[in-house]
């Protein structure tokens, strides 16, 4: 049984992440709101300002969470879509990071004083959810930077946070396809949208492209052991993209999504 007095956090060490991590804590240090969910602490070196590692902690994770384990399946949840958040908006691949310990009771600074009875190794497969119990309502209809009225608009949007958490996952054909499948679905759900074509007219997306990206992501002659089917005897698609257009491509996609339920949002206020 977790102690609620307790609190827990999961280090981030890869290079490439520290940096982004640290620069996000901070744009959302001024934002009161944000930090019953998300608290982003940098610990640095010694007598420098180089950041060592950011430690990602959520008060709310670690109220309503029932045991350590839930924790730390909740915080990577809540990682992989600000990872996500980070591949939209930096228009490149960043590499998830793969976490095995879970530390007590951190406080900046105390790096090295940690006791090794306040970490916990959980090897299990990561069991990922929405990170919190309910979506969380955030008033962000006036916020101008896009990185946080994606993230507060993901807080309060199931559907964008798993979106976000698979653009926070490694790339692949796979995975690219199953976030098309998913707006897909919404779109058609939530705006009553009936087929494919007004779908792509909705978000005014290119249609001969994303047909271009179906029929590559489907193709196991193209693809082979990467493709989204097996061998099912058809031919290689005569119209061929790259994984990198691919990822381009459904980033489009995600970001203009994201900017119809910006507008429907702030339209309903208004």
């Amino acid at each position: 049984m977790k102690n609620t007095s307790d609190f827990w956090s999961i280090e981030i060490t890869s290079n490439t992440n520290k940096k982004y991590f640290s620069d996000l804590s901070e744009i959302i240090s001024g934002k009161e709101l944000l930090k019953p969910y998300i608290k982003l602490v940098p610990d640095y070196f010694p007598d420098s300002s180089w950041v060592e590692s950011v430690f990602l902690i959520s008060p709310q994770i670690n109220s309503m969470a029932k045991s350590e384990k839930e924790v730390f399946f909740r915080l990577n949840s809540l990682y992989l879509m600000l990872n996500g958040i980070f591949s939209l908006f930096l228009n490149k691949e960043v590499v998830p990071q793969k976490f095995r310990v879970l530390f007590k009771n951190y406080e900046p600074g105390n790096m090295r004083k940690i006791d090794p009875e306040n970490e916990i190794k959980i090897l299990d497969e990561v069991q990922y959810s929405f990170p919190f119990e309910d979506e969380v309502y955030i008033h962000f209809e006036n916020e101008h930077n896009p990185i946080l009225a994606t993230l507060m608009l993901a807080l309060n949007n199931q559907d964008l946070c798993f979106i976000l958490m698979q653009l926070g996952m490694e790339n692949s054909w796979v995975r690219l396809y199953s976030i098309w499948d998913s707006i897909y679905f919404t779109i058609k759900r939530d705006y009553k949208i009936k087929n494919k074509d007004k779908v792509i007219n909705f978000l005014n997306l290119d249609k001969l492209k994303v047909n271009c990206f179906e029929g590559c992501a489907n193709s196991y002659g193209l693809l082979f052991i990467e493709a989204r089917h097996g061998n099912k005897g058809w031919d290689i698609p005569k119209e061929i993209m790259t994984k990198e257009e691919a990822v381009s491509l459904i980033k489009e996609i995600v970001q203009k999504y994201i900017d119809k339920l910006l507008q429907t949002k702030r339209s309903k206020n208004e």
